[in-house]
């Protein structure tokens, strides 16, 4: 049976509850959110469960997975009285989210035990969330749960929460037990007979949470189009499982996912835009002067419009421009079916624009001609920046254009590339340049096994001649995919799930259409970007003899 689906809307929460979401500074970020009116983006749909029954399995039909995480539990209720559990299994139509519960009543019937068993399938990892909560319906029908997760939300009118965080099964049992007895017999628990009893109880108390969440607008509902997309994803999954075979199918309709386009993308790059650089002149302030800061947002501004500009033209999709709080801005967007001509060419138009504007402009002040303070340092930092970003290190924009012009070539240049550009920045890290270098170099250095991975992949692939013309320059084509995803599989030593698979299979992808131009492009390329560090290292010098000052 499909769910209900809805979508989590942070901006809802109340300021204690971004505090229960995530215990740590990051509640700034929900905080600021919130302030901004504006929900968190990346949140997973929620599932809605209103009938227990509806869900309810034959224990032999649970996931070996649901079991092996959820006996443990199971076996300590047994052992301290409560019968055999009902099982139960509920999943979101794309399959990313897997609900697993288990309900057991204890002898004497005035209290039942729900273990469950959360699993959601994110890009590069499985999340799994295992709990348990007891409940008792008291005479005043107040519900009395002891649970032994931290809080999430507020607190229901009609519940009463005993919390015993991280306890194990006899301890919450215990906790449990002791409240009973020190309200008995002003509130004795109800009798529960049977497990529709139970049943019933557990859907009373996820109804009284949805009546919460709802009508604050916490978790909203899918719009009927959102809804029957969603649905249809069934019948798609048995589509594709009767075309290609399970084992592809959920991998397949990732790669759907993945590579459509969104919607709305125009609000969303936005807001996030605006969202980002509210965040950006919080932490950066005002400590070098509002000049400084006004010039460098403005040179931040015009370096990724030029690599947006550049990937507009060559059909790059869901196109984002974000700025990073200590580090600056960047531009993301999707497309899989791009040549390492069009790569190199994206990496040089975000610096390019800025070095030969600035110097061309530092090059008039010897004819007499001065510019405001504001506009000056704005030249400055354009200069300083920008070739800072050609310097021939990953992830800097000189490290991709020499990567997709010279170094993607074999899997060992690339690999040997980045190896090389980790300890450049650790060295320029050293001279005290700036202390941020040494946490780009751990994410290059933590980045270099896929890399070699996912070329040693994409080599053996084009060894086979696998063709990787797409129609709509977009998606992947199925005979493409299927080859990609066995050789990805073949390497995994651990298992991934279909998300994880997809993703990789898309970085592949990807890598096998960014063919390294030929000789004379890359000799034509190649002189581009020593014009353009010429220009810079010109506009440096002209700096430096006109003494400029920083002063404010």
């Amino acid at each position: 049976m499909p769910l209900s689906l809805y979508r989590f809307n942070t901006q809802n929460l109340s300021f204690a509850e971004c505090w229960y979401q995530t215990r740590s500074p990051s509640v700034l970020l929900l905080w600021i959110f919130k302030l901004l009116r504006t929900p968190f983006p990346g949140q997973a749909l929620v599932p809605r469960i209103d009938r227990q029954s509806d869900f309810r399995i034959a224990p032999e039909l649970a996931s070996p997975e649901a079991v092996e995480a959820m006996t443990p539990r199971l076996e300590a209720l047994a052992a301290l009285g409560f019968q055999p559990p009902s099982w139960y299994r509920a999943t979101t139509p794309d399959g990313r989210v897997e609900i697993h519960l288990a309900i057991a009543i204890d002898a004497s019937g005035t209290s039942l035990a729900r273990v469950s068993l959360g699993v959601i399938h994110a890009a590069n990892k499985t999340i799994r969330n295992n709990q348990l909560a007891i409940f008792s319906l008291l005479s005043d029908q107040t519900l009395l749960i002891s649970s032994s997760v931290p809080k999430k939300f507020r607190t229901l009118p009609g519940s009463r929460v005993i919390r015993n965080v991280g306890a194990t099964t006899h301890q919450l049992w215990q906790t449990h037990v002791a409240e009973l007895n020190r309200i008995y017999p002003a509130c004795a628990p109800t009798l529960i007979e049977n497990t529709a009893a139970a049943e019933a109880i557990t859907d009373r108390y996820e109804a009284e949470v949805w009546n919460d969440w709802i009508p604050r607008r916490l978790f909203e509902p899918l719009s009927p189009e959102e809804q029957a997309v969603e649905d249809a994803l069934v019948g798609e999954r048995a589509k594709l499982a009767a075309e290609v075979g399970p084992n592809y199918a959920p991998v397949l309709l990732e790669l759907e996912k993945s590579t459509r386009a969104n919607p709305k993308p125009w609000r969303n790059s936005i807001w996030l835009l605006a969202i980002s650089l509210f965040v950006f002149v919080l932490a950066q302030g005002s400590r070098d002067g509002w000049n400084y800061l006004i010039a460098l947002i403005v040179v931040l501004l015009v370096h990724e419009s030029g690599h947006w500009i550049a990937m507009r033209a060559f059909g790059y999709s869901n196109l984002k421009m974000l700025f990073i709080p200590f580090f600056g801005a960047a531009v993301s967007g999707r497309h899989y079916n791009v040549a390492g001509w069009q790569k190199a060419v994206v990496s040089l138009a975000g610096p390019a624009p800025g070095i030969v504007f600035a110097t061309a402009l530092y090059l008039t002040t010897f004819s007499g001609f001065h510019f405001p303070d504001v506009v000056a340092k704005g030249l400055f930092v354009a200069v300083v920046i920008n070739l800072f970003n050609l310097l021939p290190f990953l992830p800097l924009d000189g490290g991709w254009f020499l990567n997709a012009v010279l170094f993607c070539r074999h899997p060992l240049l690339e690999t040997g590339f980045k190896v090389i550009a980790v300890f450049g920045l650790i060295g320029i890290n050293f001279l005290g340049t700036s202390g941020l270098l040494i946490y780009i170099a751990i994410f290059t250095a933590l980045s270099i096994p896929s890399t070699w991975r996912r070329g040693k992949i994409a080599q053996a692939l084009r060894a086979q001649g696998l063709a990787t013309a797409s129609h709509d320059g977009r998606t992947v084509p199925v005979p493409t995919a299927i080859a990609i995803i066995d050789a990805v599989r073949a390497r995994d030593r651990v298992p991934r799930n279909a998300v994880g698979t997809a993703q990789e299979t898309l970085e592949v992808f990807e890598r096998l259409n960014a063919t390294p131009p030929n000789l004379i492009t890359t000799l034509g390329l190649l002189a581009t970007y020593g014009g353009i560090v010429l220009a810079g290292l010109i506009g440096t010098l002209v700096l430096v003899a006109r003494h400029f000052s920083f002063s404010e």
